[in-house]
């Protein structure tokens, strides 16, 4: 719903008036108000009525106004007003008034105002505009990571992390076994595979080296 606007006339020829150019407005936001005087100056003064009173605000657009709800207008020069909403979440229509009084209560008008829950912005994935890494990509990330953290390239991890699994099933399979050939078993794996890494690893030159 776009922004609203009312004007009201100041009509102070013969019979003073207050002529607005609707009798009611639907809002789901601010309302701004064009006062304009035909003929000569006039002090208009506005206020909110009904449970619009507690949520509205009425204050001057231009910088010669205090906004203290009695507003002058020249001829020539006309004043606007804003009628602010404060931000809440509104669950049904509000209903309330706005009552604008000029030459001392001789002349008067009233606009009826209907507020109206307003659409809600969409949430917005920050995270649409960025470009989305591959799985692939990610995977390879990670083990760049893991190669300077330990200081291994990809292969000599690979044959860590098996020289690990083999030497647990090892050790599984000696506890489940039993007996002196089990465990003369694990230990013959167990040197083996520590042998085996401290070449890989250059712990130890291999053998004839």
């Amino acid at each position: 719903m776009a922004p609203k606007e009312v004007t009201v006339r100041v009509n102070r020829t013969g019979t003073e008036s207050l002529v607005p150019n609707r009798d009611a407005v639907t809002l789901d936001g601010p309302l701004t108000i064009v006062l304009e005087a035909e003929s000569s100056p006039a002090h208009v003064h506005c206020r909110l009525g009904g449970p619009l009173e507690s949520v509205g605000s009425i204050r001057p657009l231009t910088d010669d106004e205090h906004g203290d709800a009695n507003y002058y207008v020249a001829p020539d020069s006309p004043t606007k007003l804003r009628l602010d909403i404060e931000p809440m979440d509104l669950e049904s229509p509000l209903e309330g008034t706005l009552e604008l009084v000029s030459s001392y209560g001789a002349a008067a008008c009233t606009i009826d105002i209907k507020l109206v829950p307003g659409r809600r912005p969409a949430d917005i994935d920050r995270n649409l505009g960025q470009p989305q890494r591959s799985e692939t990509e990610q995977e390879t990330e990670s083990l760049k990571r893991l190669e300077t953290l330990t200081k291994l390239d990809v292969g000599t991890l690979g044959v860590v992390v098996l020289a690990a699994i083999a030497l647990g099933i090892g050790i599984t399979t000696a506890f489940v076994v039993g007996g002196v050939a089990a465990y003369l078993a694990l230990m013959i794996i167990g040197a083996g595979t520590v042998g085996a890494l401290a070449v890989l690893l250059g712990v130890i030159d291999p053998p004839g080296q």
